[in-house]
């Protein structure tokens, strides 16, 4: 299911299409989650950013009751897969650190640590299969939500209820992109990142306005998260790395092994902030301004 409106349809319809396209394609994994679990939480994840993002779209069109009811419940039903994911990115992070700086760690002590991560992520997905789960709770939320969606009507004009919230949510990642620069903590990060990908979900969203210059906005600031997730990935790494240093007796290796991490993770935030400042550079009424006259003229057929 391509996350795009089509051109001729509502934007209300074409938002309620989009979002059951998304939980259909999601249940669908979930319900073969036990041949590939990794996959069945990773799409079940990024469904409900995109179900998120949709809603900040349209949030002054729902109302702020609806609005914090629909986000609140997909919030709250996302959360327990973190912890999925978690488990399995903490191993991709140290094979990909390994592999990109090249730490002069001893084999024994990557192996120690792998099979700590291992460990951690088999009994994570044990309490994820058993019983009704965790799984089954994403499974019965999105079927909820599902059933809510015909209820999702945004009572304006064609692509106007695109405008304020996509200012908003640009306005909140330029705060958060400055905050970011200003102290670069791990939670200024993160919250970065978790504003730029709602961004970018808009705009592939709304591709059909203008395409030639949204999917080149889109890919400018897709790479921004990809940047923002690989340095909160390590991130989590490294806190992980601290809680098991004492059981690991080469205090050298893991001093190596967090310099590498603190050196990779520099040069992901320059690259970041670099994206950042080209991104973020206009005012979010500037913004809203430009997407007003390329939703006119796509009115008007030009």
């Amino acid at each position: 299911m391509a996350l795009h409106l089509r051109a001729g349809e509502s934007f209300s319809g074409g938002a309620r299409r989009v979002i059951r396209g998304e939980i259909d394609k999601t249940l669908r994994g979930l319900s073969r989650s036990h041949s590939n679990q990794r996959n069945a939480v990773h799409d079940a994840r990024k469904c409900f950013k995109k179900m998120r993002a949709i809603l900040r779209l349209v949030r002054n069109e729902l109302g702020a009751r609806a609005y914090h009811r629909e986000n609140a419940c997909v919030r709250d039903a996302a959360r327990p897969l973190t912890e999925l994911r978690d488990a399995t990115v903490l191993l991709d992070s140290l094979n990909e650190l390994v592999d990109h700086s090249a730490p002069r760690i001893s084999v024994k002590t990557i192996r120690r640590i792998h099979k700590t991560l291992c460990a951690h992520r088999a009994a994570v997905q044990k309490q994820a299969r058993e019983g009704v789960g965790i799984l089954g709770n994403v499974r019965a939320t999105l079927k909820s939500a599902r059933s809510r969606i015909r209820r999702l009507d945004v009572h304006a004009r064609p692509w106007s209820a695109a405008l304020g919230g996509l200012k908003r949510v640009y306005r909140q990642g330029r705060r958060a992109c400055g905050a970011a620069i200003a102290n670069p903590t791990t939670e200024n990060l993160h919250e970065w990142r978790k504003q730029a990908k709602y961004l970018w979900y808009q705009l592939r969203l709304l591709e059909v306005i203008r395409p030639k210059a949204m999917k080149a906005l889109a890919r400018r600031v897709h790479e921004l998260t990809q940047r923002l997730g690989d340095d909160h990935d390590l991130a989590m790494l490294r806190q992980e790395l601290v809680t098991e240093r004492d059981t690991l007796d080469d205090s050298d290796a893991m001093d190596s092994l967090f310099k590498a991490i603190d050196s990779r993770r520099d040069q992901l935030q320059r690259r970041a902030i670099g994206l950042g400042k080209r991104i973020y550079r206009r005012k979010p009424s500037a913004l809203k301004r430009q997407i007003k006259r390329y939703c006119t003229n796509m009115t008007r057929g030009h």
